[in-house]
């Protein structure tokens, strides 16, 4: 393994060279992101799943209803006593999903041992009953708002870190896909667009209005509309159980709804870590978010390297996170050659 790339160092992805960029994505290759006991995430960081998952007779749904209900119940109660005495009783939830076939939600969760052993169990169980994933699923990924520590300029550096490159998180947010779900356009919209003038104000001013009149900061700078039952399921990420002041520990969270449904228990895991770490990663002060916002359209298809490498570098502070992401960030070969043929030039 190159000394540059080594698991226990925090290389500067974002000052390496063109040459080592290309040994970067040589090493990548090669590369596999491993399934891990637990993540080193503050002790105090909880975190949250919903999984949403479609079956082998989805295509029936509109026209033989009768036929996918016997199918949905007939998918818990094969699995018998496992599901319910196992899942339900560790605080696992069960639902039907209007565009799915249904959803498990987990309880509240630590970065312990047995936090990803449920997570493994429940995709196991999955896989194994011929779950599958449609255009509309998605994997939604909770991390509780305490993490912020009640400190309202942390919050703010959050969401300016989310404006300026939330084309690199939704392009990793593909997962193993050459593009975003097409449920995307409808229920997880960017809000890149709108939180570049709010978040332009000075800091002052947004801690004030944070502190002093969030819900309508909220619909300001997230896609949030008044019907109560999409309020916050427009956009990709809600905000709108986010109580910073507050420390109750239930229903006070960040979810990003952004991810693309998975099978894959070892990407799911990464798209935790890389949540998690967005949240409580410490950035630098003096960053200049606002270089990096931009009014066009972002092609989250096409992403760029070295603005993906920089934010690398800002949420996380070891290579084994940044070869993860970017492992799962640039999965497909056709990516990897344009990225090697640019660089070359």
């Amino acid at each position: 393994m190159s000394k540059l790339f080594s698991l226990n160092s925090n290389t500067i992805f974002s000052n390496l060279t063109d040459e080592e960029k290309l040994r970067l994505f040589d090493y990548l290759q090669n590369y596999n992101i491993a399934y891990r006991d637990v993540l080193n995430l503050h002790p105090d960081l909880t975190l949250g799943i919903e999984i949403e998952f479609s079956g082998y007779y989805e295509f029936l749904r509109e026209r033989y209803l009768d036929i996918f209900n016997e199918w949905f119940l007939d998918f818990f109660h094969t699995t018998g006593e496992y599901v319910y005495d196992y899942y339900l009783n560790n605080g696992w939830t069960i639902k039907s999903e209007a565009c799915v076939a249904a959803e498990f939600s987990s309880p509240i969760f630590y970065d312990i041992t047995d936090t990803y052993k449920q997570i493994a169990d429940v995709y196991y169980l999955l896989n194994s009953h011929k779950a599958r994933m449609n255009q509309f699923c998605s994997l939604h990924v909770n991390i509780g708002t305490l993490a912020f520590n009640h400190d309202i300029q942390r919050f703010i550096r959050f969401l300016k870190i989310y404006g300026a490159f939330e084309d690199v998180i939704l392009s990793f947010c593909r997962e193993t896909k050459s593009s975003l779900r097409y449920a995307f356009k409808i229920f997880s919209k960017p809000l890149a667009y709108k939180m570049h003038d709010i978040l332009l104000l000075p800091e002052d001013v947004l801690e004030q209005r944070i502190i002093n009149d969030y819900p309508n900061f909220v619909c300001d700078i997230t896609n949030a509309c008044l019907n109560p039952y999409f309020y916050d399921k427009t956009s990709s990420m809600s905000l709108v159980n986010a109580s910073l002041l507050s420390d109750n520990m239930t229903n006070n969270r960040i979810e990003f709804r952004a991810p693309n449904g998975t099978l894959n228990v070892v990407h799911v895991q990464n798209t935790i870590n890389f949540f998690a770490k967005l949240i409580s990663g410490s950035y630098r002060k003096d960053f200049p978010f606002e270089d990096y916002y931009d009014q066009g359209d972002y092609n989250y298809q096409d992403c760029d390297l070295d603005k993906a490498l920089l934010l690398c570098d800002l949420v996380f502070d070891n290579n084994l996170d940044k070869l993860n992401f970017l492992k799962q960030l640039y999965t497909y070969q056709e990516v990897y050659q344009q990225q090697k043929i640019k660089h070359h030039h």
